[in-house]
């Protein structure tokens, strides 16, 4: 909430606007007029310049000067974060990683149906090893190109919502508890000096952000399951049923989804070099690192038919956080992690392993860390704005599967345009025919 003084013994969430529905001095809503937001602060909204100049003695103790951070070149760093957060987690954890490959799970490899009904691509893991970078990790594979896929491919396998809860804490604890602080007053809680900095996308500011739950139509040719012969059991994949995004929204009403678990359906729509996110870690070997980004709406048809959200949970806005931000001094240490489990359970809508629990916990701590030195150095100003690189990349779809499903999709548009078949069965036969895929 714009001009919240700090409270005192900790640092204080500032809320931005939520929605531009108010001026900030008189009764008129935005069905009365249009209002339009301080160029200065973007945290209050008036109804005409009248307002504003009549509202300037008041408001300009804390208009302050806002750092405008551009999500286009934030969300990387957050996607960094999350691969650099895998990177000293996933390799020594996952099975897949930690034991021989014993078949040859590529295209070619007929699907296997279990069960429980799941149709999936089948690993079968041997004896335990020391790296899945060794020649024993899977020495049936046709070239180097599919080791490192399906090694990346594994890597980003699970963790959806610890990574996703865990970089919206340190996000609300690092950058949203800065405020412009008047002449005369100590900025004792953040590193930003007397600066406010915020997140905007499209040019608009960042209102709300939080992590969704939601299920994700996927081909079953990117399914993966693993058969451990050691312990004689199936191992389940990721499932997309449960899958987890940043979400954020900015005054505009537009929302975005940041996404760090693509990868392993062998889907992403951006990879970056790590090169300008990097300066606080002592290990700078982590290596491009791929993730998604997609505006819902009519923007992005495609992602609206694959992602169905569930739950949505906002973490800047959310009271739990707030308290736990202001008695752990912005997570330097932490009071109650009880906090951060209810909300896990929450989002999740059932007990989260306490596994995950003490992940989310441990990432929290050091995204906060990281994003603190980020905050204090402005170093968020040099964040690219361009920055795909090259990325290994080969189909995990046989080419004759793909052309007969864009053959039976120019088919099922076609009856679509004819009123042959009405447009939510032709959303439910698409999504039938990719998961075949």
């Amino acid at each position: 909430m714009h001009g919240k003084k700090p409270l005192s013994g900790g640092p204080t969430v500032f809320l931005p606007l939520l929605r531009r529905d108010a001026c900030n001095l008189c009764t008129k809503t935005s069905n009365d007029a249009k209002l339009r937001i301080c160029s200065a602060c973007g945290e209050v909204s008036y109804c005409s310049t009248e307002c504003q100049r009549q509202d300037w003695v008041s408001h300009k103790i804390r208009c302050g000067k806002t750092d405008k951070v551009d999500g286009e070149a934030f969300f990387p760093y957050l996607a960094f974060l999350a691969h650099a957060l895998r990177l000293h987690s996933v390799p020594d954890t996952h099975h897949a990683l930690s034991h021989a490959i014993l078949n040859n799970p590529d295209k070619r490899e007929p699907l296997v149906v279990l069960s429980n009904g799941l149709v999936a691509k089948l690993i079968v893991l041997g004896e335990k090893i020391p790296s899945s970078k060794s020649a024993q990790w899977w020495p049936t594979a046709t070239c180097q190109l599919d080791q490192e896929i399906l090694r990346s491919r594994i890597f980003n396998e699970g963790l959806g919502l610890p990574l996703a809860l865990s970089i919206c804490i340190g996000l609300a604890a690092q950058m949203y508890t800065t405020t412009a602080v008047p002449t005369g007053e100590v900025p004792a809680y953040q590193v930003t000096g007397r600066r406010r900095v915020r997140l905007a996308f499209l040019g608009s500011p960042i209102s709300d952000f939080g992590v969704v739950r939601g299920s994700l139509t996927v081909p079953n040719q990117t399914r993966l399951v693993y058969y451990s012969t050691e312990q004689k059991k199936f191992i389940m994949g990721q499932d997309p049923k449960e899958h987890y995004r940043i979400y954020f929204t900015n005054l505009n009403g537009q929302e975005f989804l940041l996404d760090f678990g693509m990868r392993v359906y062998d889907f992403w729509n951006e990879v970056a070099d790590p090169s300008p996110y990097n300066k606080y870690f002592r290990d700078k070997n982590h290596g491009a690192f791929p993730f998604y980004i997609a505006q819902r709406g009519d923007s992005c048809l495609l992602d609206n038919l694959l992602y169905e959200p569930h739950k949505r949970v906002s973490v800047l806005r959310d009271p739990k956080i707030h308290t736990l931000i202001h008695e752990s001094d912005s997570l330097e240490k932490l009071a109650d992690t009880s906090r951060i489990y209810s909300i896990m359970d929450e989002i999740a809508g059932y007990p989260v392993s306490p596994d995950d629990k003490t992940l989310a916990t441990n990432f929290s701590f050091v995204v906060a860390s990281l994003m603190r030195e980020t905050m204090k150095d402005g170093e968020y100003n040099n964040f690219p704005l361009s920055y795909p690189v090259a990325s290994p990349y080969k189909s995990t779809i046989p080419q004759e599967k793909e052309v007969e499903f864009h053959q039976y999709m120019k088919r099922l548009s076609k009856r679509l345009r004819k009123g042959k078949v009405s447009p939510e069965q032709w959303v439910a036969d698409f999504q039938e025919a990719y998961k075949s895929l």
